[in-house]
């Protein structure tokens, strides 16, 4: 069984997306040795706040979801409705 047309990627992106993963943590850590005081000092500002940016895309990711599949209801109802004229019917 093959993977759908959306989840092929070619081994050059999948290596390239490693790399960058692993740069980025590589900074991230690199910045949180530089400001350990700070980041002990306010580490519960830091995790509310992570609480919240976490929840917020948690949020938006759903409301995307429901707005694009009222989307494709409502294409759906569209092409039903021209369909229907289209062979001569009323409403």
């Amino acid at each position: 069984m093959s993977a759908p047309d959306g989840l092929k990627h070619d081994r050059d992106t999948l290596v390239l997306a490693l790399l960058d993963s692993l740069i980025a943590g590589m900074a991230l850590g690199y910045l949180a040795h530089q400001h350990r005081e700070a980041l002990v000092a306010h580490s519960a500002t830091i995790g509310l706040t992570t609480v919240v940016f976490v929840g917020a895309i948690l949020i938006l990711r759903v409301a995307i979801r429901v707005l694009s599949r009222a989307d494709r209801q409502i294409e759906a109802i569209f092409a039903d409705e021209l369909r229907d004229r289209r062979r001569g019917r009323k409403i």
